[in-house]
């Protein structure tokens, strides 16, 4: 089992297990999520999808921090994540150190990064089921409510797009 940082829309457990039931990972394949932080790292917006709106990435940043949730997951997990993520061609694979704010001990873990390539230098609107993916998955992680405020800030809806009621939210895949 590897120990997996999820950060965007894949900390929407709802939203992953629908994924990984299409890709036939069982959900023995993803276990003990648990709410952690990543010091020195800020979310951003800066890759493009194909459908031209903005998507999640980490980037260094001193001072600031991003939470989200630590999963263990299988081999086979990893393989569809990696498919998920356009692994080695849109993000990498990064190993990076996360704090449980419960007790303060720190934990090795893989994550995804957008690749140099394909960051860009300013951060883009996301669609409004995206980004009620990635809320819903925040309050769902119990994250910190300051930081689940950041996120309605920084996660900029894009125009002329109407954003999901919190009703609206459970239909989002």
């Amino acid at each position: 089992m590897i120990e997996y940082f999820a950060y965007g829309s894949n900390m929407n457990l709802k939203h992953l297990h629908d994924f990984f039931h299409r890709f036939g990972v069982e959900a023995e394949g993803v276990v003990n999520p648990r709410r952690v932080v990543l010091p020195d790292y800020r979310l951003r917006t800066n890759y493009l999808t194909t459908s031209g709106l903005g998507a999640a990435n980490i980037a260094p940043r001193p001072g600031d921090a991003v939470e989200g949730i630590l999963l263990t997951i299988s081999p086979d997990a990893q393989d569809a994540l990696r498919a998920k993520e356009g692994w080695k061609h849109r993000y990498d694979e990064t190993i990076v150190e996360v704090t449980l704010p419960s007790n303060g001990e720190t934990i090795l873990a893989f994550t995804y990064q957008v690749t140099p390539e394909h960051r860009l230098s300013l951060d883009v609107a996301v669609s409004p089921k995206y980004r009620s993916l990635i809320l819903a998955g925040a309050e769902e992680a119990g994250l910190s409510p300051e930081y689940q405020e950041h996120l309605r800030r920084i996660l900029k809806p894009a125009p002329d797009m109407p954003t999901p009621s919190h009703d609206d939210t459970a239909m989002c895949k």
